[in-house]
């Protein structure tokens, strides 16, 4: 129920409930007596709904009034608080953002230096890491002080952090030494290689030469000179090969040696 005061519109439910009688039926418009009731009807009715409207704005109007009076006031105490207030947020914004930056320079300090534990883990597993770089990433990392005052926040995360990192360098060292150990078999075998390619190329130098006729030519032919020739007994593995091209190189220009001294040799057998 409306807590405003009951306003007088000079219509009461008397009033009304007469009206509504009076005109409880239609007159019949068709008729000129009941055309002459039905035009009476309209101008009474139409004059009280106007007067009834006039009177609605008349009575409201100060209500309207007195809206657009609070409205103003409201502005004006509203403006007068803004301008109290605008120095003192903008003063507040400036101090807020101040902190904010410092807050994120602080934490950025901190995964900064997280990430060297995952930097020196991306490192470690390079192709070019030698087992002196991870002996070294791992005496850097366990001397690597991991404190509550340093990582706060993130003390329990960079102390995981730590574990993770000299595990995980841990299980890549013995590796990374085999990794070297089977480097240096292979260059060893190179060299080997290599001299024996370069024998055999002496080899076939020394019995490719032809040698002018002459009146002993016969008697040479009779007794060639013998061949000396060891054959590579143990040949890296095709593993080996396929991981290392020079290896591989040098494999297939012995292979190339030995075949065209195999053939000499069967040369000589028939001569």
């Amino acid at each position: 129920m409306s807590n405003f005061p009951l306003i007088e519109l000079n219509v009461t439910n008397e009033a009304l409930a007469a009206l509504k009688e009076k005109y409880a039926s239609v007159p019949d418009v068709t008729t000129k007596e009941g055309y002459k009731v039905a035009k009476a009807a309209v101008s009474e009715l139409t004059k009280l709904r106007t007067g009834l409207e006039k009177k609605r704005k008349e009575l409201k109007q100060p209500y309207l009034d007195q809206g657009k009076a609070i409205d103003d006031e409201a502005k004006r105490i509203k403006a007068a608080l803004e301008k109290i207030e605008t120095p003192i947020r903008e003063a507040k914004k400036v101090e807020d953002d101040r902190l904010k930056k410092l807050e994120e320079e602080r934490i950025a300090n901190i995964e900064s230096k997280m990430s060297i534990f995952d930097e020196t883990l991306r490192r470690a597993n390079s192709f070019d890491a030698t087992s002196e770089s991870i002996s070294v990433a791992i005496d850097y990392i366990d001397k690597l002080e991991v404190t509550k005052d340093v990582y706060q926040e993130y003390y329990l995360e960079a102390l995981k952090s730590k574990d993770k990192a000299l595990n995980q360098l841990s299980d890549i060292l013995p590796q990374v030494i085999q990794r070297e150990i089977e480097h240096q078999k292979q260059q060893e075998q190179i060299a080997a290689l290599e001299a024996q390619n370069k024998a055999n190329e002496q080899i076939i130098e020394k019995h490719s030469v032809v040698e002018p006729a002459n009146d002993s030519s016969t008697a040479a032919s009779k007794h060639p000179k013998q061949i000396t020739y060891t054959p590579l007994q143990v040949w890296p593995s095709d593993l080996a090969r396929a991981e290392n091209d020079d290896l591989n190189d040098v494999c297939e220009q012995l292979e190339e040696a030995e075949e065209y001294i195999q053939f000499l040799l069967a040369k000589k057998e028939v001569a």
